[in-house]
């Protein structure tokens, strides 16, 4: 494949300018942790290496230390460089938009969910062993778990939340 292909279709599964912001965000600031840890876990990354530096920033956090650069480095020597975590603790300014960062990794987690429930509905549609109506309630299901999982802002009375 050649370069731009590929760097279209990786945009369109990832956002590795906002995954990269967010982790160095979070090297900046660990206080942003709190705007983010209700809705971001570390499979909404798609990068494996940022997946893998959110999950120690949430296990030290969690465990109520100090994370940076140096801490990070450490706990994960041979698996990450410290010079890569230096790079994306300089990638970003301050810790400012990280709510909207979480967002743009999110909504790229959710775009990938979609494009595998796509495939899945497209194995259905051919599935005759099954009747049309066990299929498209399959597929039904499919596309309710996406929004089930989704992450919502808006308030709700506790009455409804029960």
């Amino acid at each position: 494949m050649n370069a731009p292909v590929e760097t279209y279709l990786l945009s369109a599964i990832a956002n590795v300018e906002a995954e990269n912001g967010l982790i160095g965000g979070l090297l900046l600031d660990n206080s942003a942790f709190d705007r983010i840890s209700d809705r971001l876990k570390p499979e909404h990354f798609f990068s494996s290496t940022t997946r893998e530096i959110f999950a120690e920033i949430t296990r030290q956090i969690s465990a109520g230390k100090v994370c940076d650069v140096v801490t990070v480095g450490m706990a994960m020597a041979g698996t990450v460089e410290m010079s890569e975590l230096n790079e994306l603790a300089q990638f970003v300014p301050s810790a400012a938009n990280i709510r909207r960062y979480a967002d743009m990794v999110i909504e790229r987690h959710k775009s990938r969910a979609l494009m595998t429930v796509s495939a899945e509905i497209s194995e259905l549609a051919t599935d005759h062993a099954r009747t049309i109506e066990d299929r498209v309630e399959a597929a039904l299901g499919q596309l309710a778990k996406l929004i089930d999982d989704a992450p919502r802002d808006e308030w709700i009375s506790a009455h409804e939340g029960m």
